[in-house]
């Protein structure tokens, strides 16, 4: 079976893996602009169903992941490369929806020159595999020819890997390849293929967004319209000091009357163009929501997006100006607001702040390319980890260093005079040692006396 009938087959199954259906395309194909020219169509304002708003944009994701491949073909000479020690073939009863069957671990050895980076792998990496040992020369397009890829599917530090391979390779010519080519990142692309593949007819949420039933967006009549009762007044004083124009206010008053609402589930659309303040309307929805002790779940498609919300959210608690008429009662505020905020997730400021304790942030750290960001890194759910590990620690933590302190507080006169007979036993030490070497002196210097036969 040729690649065309690999691919027309792929292209009539639906669920297969975005991977798989990148393993039917050749080098020709990944280099053909108009390879998806016919099945690339406008996309239209309205839709019968959840199943054709979804399968509308299959063509554009696959013409996007190739053009994204075409990029990384024609800058090959600036990639990442790596040289390949060994590939072992790897056993496994897979079952899924991917046709894919070849599973091998790869070991690879760092490699850079002055021109390229050291590839560092990644899990949703797709690596291209050569022949040509970069001893000779570094890897150009002919030399991919034919076309090996591999999906990095798991990763053991920084020099083992374990990759799909978009074909099965012999074992004789498995020990042919001697060098790695990272391409690109699909993990992604991924998550946006399974979430078009999905069998949406069963998600209300989906049907809701998309407006499928006109009543998911109905105000429910059965519920009050006032926000949360007696602190509608509090909600109200903390959306006007975020200084937002009519409708960002109006769209997170809406959602907060709909929030508490049993009967029904809803959902709310905040859109608008770049620059609308978007991303300022939803973090402040987000402190309203803390501070009214609700908690919440913030989920985005990228990582930029997720990490400008955790920025502005965290940015919003550091609003509150405090005055004082001396440096000292500046720093007594200071400094009882941040332990307040660190060990009750609350502040002294309730009514206009939050502490920081609240906010979780999930995520890649790399990816998200906050490891030098140290507000980010301050909620960032790993290093939260690492910290109270430490202060967890049965030799040095908080348990070791308050029974320490039990102790010290229980039996205080004891250690006292445990200290007491420390100290005179140490005196007496110091007093017999010293009385040792007067007597050592004493006795050298009576060897030392001349006698009358040396005279």
């Amino acid at each position: 079976m040729d690649t065309k009938e690999i691919r027309k087959l792929l292209e009539k199954n639906e669920q297969t893996s975005l991977f798989a259906r990148l393993c039917s395309w050749s080098l020709k194909d990944i280099l053909n602009e108009d390879l998806s020219k016919e099945k690339i169509m406008t996309i239209p304002d309205r839709f019968s169903s959840v199943d054709e708003y979804s399968q509308c944009f299959v063509p554009h994701l696959l013409e996007e992941t190739r053009t994204e491949l075409f990029s990384s073909f024609r800058s090959l000479s600036k990639s990442p490369v790596s040289r390949i020690l060994s590939v072992e073939t790897k056993v496994i009863e897979y079952s899924g929806r991917s046709s894919i069957k070849w599973f091998h671990d790869i070991k690879l050895m760092d490699y850079a020159d002055d021109k390229n980076e050291i590839y560092e792998p990644k899990c949703g990496d797709i690596i291209a595999l050569s022949p040509l040992s970069l001893t000779e020369e570094r890897p150009r397009i002919d030399d991919l020819d034919p076309l090996l890829l591999g999906y990095v599917f798991s990763v053991y530090g920084d020099s083992k890997i374990s990759v799909h391979f978009s074909r099965s390779i012999s074992q004789s010519e498995k020990h042919t390849f001697c060098t790695g080519v990272f391409l690109i990142n699909i993990t992604t692309n991924t998550r946006i293929w399974n979430a078009l593949h999905k069998d949406a007819a069963d998600s209300t949420l989906i049907q809701s967004v998309l407006q499928e039933d006109a009543s998911a967006t109905e105000q429910c009549f059965s519920c009050e319209n006032d926000v949360d009762g007696s602190d509608s007044d509090r909600v109200v004083d903390i959306i006007r000091s975020a200084k937002l124009n009519s409708s960002q206010e109006a769209a997170i008053l809406g959602f907060l009357k709909t929030r508490n609402c049993k009967h029904k589930e809803s959902v709310k659309l905040i859109w608008g163009p770049p620059g609308t303040g978007k991303t300022k309307t939803v973090a402040t929805l987000l402190s309203t929501l803390m501070q009214l002790k609700c908690k919440t779940v913030v989920c985005a498609p990228t990582n930029t997006t997720i990490v400008a919300v955790a920025s502005r959210l965290l940015s919003l608690s550091k609003e509150t100006i405090v005055c004082a008429p001396t440096n000292s009662a500046i720093a007594e505020v200071v400094s009882r607001f941040e332990f307040s905020t660190l060990f009750y997730g609350t502040s002294l400021l309730e009514r206009t702040t939050y502490g920081m304790g609240n906010i979780v942030l999930s995520g890649n750290r790399e990816r998200m390319g906050i490891t030098s960001n140290k507000v980010l890194l301050n909620v960032f759910f790993n290093d939260r980890v690492s910290k109270l590990g430490r202060l967890f620690l049965s030799t040095c933590g908080w348990k070791k260093r308050l029974e320490s302190i039990i102790d010290f507080l229980e039996n205080t006169e004891t250690k006292y005079e445990k200290h007491v007979n420390e100290l005179e036993l140490e005196r007496m030490t110091e007093d017999e040692k010293k009385k040792e070497e007067v007597e050592e002196r004493t006795m050298q210097e009576v060897v030392n006396i001349p006698t009358f036969e040396s005279l």
